[in-house]
């Protein structure tokens, strides 16, 4: 750390170092000495203690979104400050902690993805293994998506192949196969790029991983199968990285991968990430920044998840995905998002049997109206108005 020494500072017992809700500088801050108290965070217990060498700040820092931490002094400390900009140079200097920061990052991440999706379903989900594949190929079967059931169906034989149900799936996979496109195998363009047509499943839950994908060009969705109910957790664009949990952690997939529409992604390999940390800190920056923004999300979407009323709920889901593309809220222009009414049933979770009138309630909403099949808001800065106000009486 020796070319961030100047950017120590000192913090007296009892001092508050950051605090939830506030705006500070884009850094985030590593212990050096002494210890501070992290009085609540994403679910956190109150009181948890940090110590010299765990960091805090990091979610706000790299998301670009305010505080959901609040850090006090429990005795005199001193912190190493660093700055948004100057991640990668930091990463080069301590390749340890950039590395602790992922693997850290990648389980919160599967902590609330799982903590949401339980919320929704109003209970915990228990750990599953590739035996569940079958479920899930027959979810989608029951869906009519058939690319998706097929892909979950052969996966379920490729890692149980002395399976005493074999034969019935195989016959089951056959008789969905007259359904499949033949080109909903993905094609590989280059050493690292590879092209998914849309409906293709990437990966599904309950998969052992051991890739990381960068979204290159189109639209991927992640959503997980419970209980017979699809939770969409993210609809990822350009730019975007998923399967990294189990890549960094070696375990199942959490959730599926769908191409949403035909996208185009880059593969990184378990080997591959190891040299990216110490040779593409740019990519690693990217990686952390989007991880930070995903946490940032999931709380707000958690918070979601504890309204009682359908109609309030998606009308709050559609508020935190404004929030998410830090749409201008003073402005008077619509606002269309890449995403339906379905779409929005599976990010909040609403069974199906209430689904289509709490569609049509929400609706009646003079500022909520579908363009070409896509949720579009008339009037932004209106429909701020009313969601804060809604928030507030809730």
């Amino acid at each position: 750390m020796e070319n961030f020494q100047k950017d120590l500072l000192n913090f007296p017992k009892d001092a508050y170092i950051i605090v939830e809700d506030k705006r500070v500088p884009d850094q985030f801050f590593v212990i050096q000495e002494g210890r501070c108290i992290l009085h609540e965070m994403y679910g956190t217990k109150r009181g948890n203690i940090l110590r010299k060498g765990d960091f805090f700040g990091i979610i706000s820092a790299m998301s670009g979104y305010n505080q959901i931490e609040t850090v006090q002094a429990a005795e005199n400390v001193t912190v190493l400050a660093v700055r948004f900009d100057k991640f990668d140079q930091f990463i080069i200097t301590n390749p340890r902690i950039a590395r602790k920061i992922l693997i850290d990052f990648s389980k919160l991440v599967r902590f609330l993805d799982e903590a949401m999706t339980g919320s929704v379903l109003g209970r915990a989900q228990s750990e599953k293994d590739t035996k569940n594949l079958y479920d899930v190929g027959e979810y989608f079967a029951g869906q009519r998506q058939y690319e998706a059931a097929a892909y979950a169906f052969s996966k379920f034989i490729k890692y149980h192949p002395e399976g005493a149900d074999n034969p019935i799936i195989k016959k089951r996979l056959k008789e969905i196969a007259v359904n499949v496109k033949k080109d909903f195998q993905f094609k590989k363009v280059e050493d690292l790029t590879r092209v998914y047509p849309k409906n293709t499943m990437i990966f599904a839950e309950n998969e052992p991983g051991s890739e990381v994908f960068i979204i290159k060009s189109g639209l991927v969705k992640i959503s997980k199968i419970v209980n017979d109910v699809e939770v969409l957790l993210a609809l990822l664009k350009e730019g975007d990285i998923f399967g990294e949990m189990a890549l960094l952690e070696s375990k199942p997939r959490g959730a599926s991968a769908i191409a949403f529409e035909e996208c185009k992604v880059m593969v990184i390999t378990k080997a591959s990430f190891e040299q990216l940390i110490n040779t593409q800190p740019k990519i690693i920056t990217r990686l952390t920044s989007l991880l930070a923004k995903r946490i940032w999300i999931t709380n707000k979407q958690l918070a979601n998840t504890k309204i009682d009323d359908p109609v309030t709920k998606m009308h709050d889901m559609l508020f935190i995905q404004l929030e998410k593309k830090r749409v201008d809220f003073s402005s008077k222009d619509k606002f269309k998002f890449d995403f339906g009414t379905k779409e929005l049933i599976c990010m909040v979770g609403i069974n199906q049997s209430d689904a289509s009138f709490a569609i049509q309630k929400l609706l009646l909403n003079k500022l909520i109206y579908l363009d070409e099949g896509k949720i579009t808001i008339r009037d932004v800065g209106k429909f701020f108005n009313q969601a804060n106000y809604l928030r507030n009486v809730r």
